[in-house]
């Protein structure tokens, strides 16, 4: 089982960005979706799983059977519609 907090993802990527951590921006960031993406390792993913927002720092997901796998988090995600949420197209 391979559990993760996207809250902390976020933050975490948010850290990592050239941009300024505030509490401002983390909402931002948190009002945008979340994508986890699997896949086996040095490969291309195979499937994405999006978190949309509203997310909480509450929220935990659990996958599952995937030991062999590589999930990797993609914070800060647009998306195709006006709000920002949804898959880019």
């Amino acid at each position: 089982v391979h559990t993760v907090t996207p809250a902390k993802n976020v933050l975490a990527q948010l850290k990592a960005s050239d941009e300024a951590v505030s509490q401002e921006t983390l909402q931002r960031w948190l009002g945008r979706s979340v994508r986890y993406l699997w896949g086996f390792p040095g490969q291309p993913p195979v499937l994405a799983v999006e978190v949309y927002p509203p997310i909480s720092a509450m929220m935990k997901l659990s996958f599952v059977g995937v030991h062999n796998l590589a999930i990797t988090c993609e914070a800060n995600v647009s998306g195709s519609s006006e709000d920002g949420k949804g898959y880019p197209a």
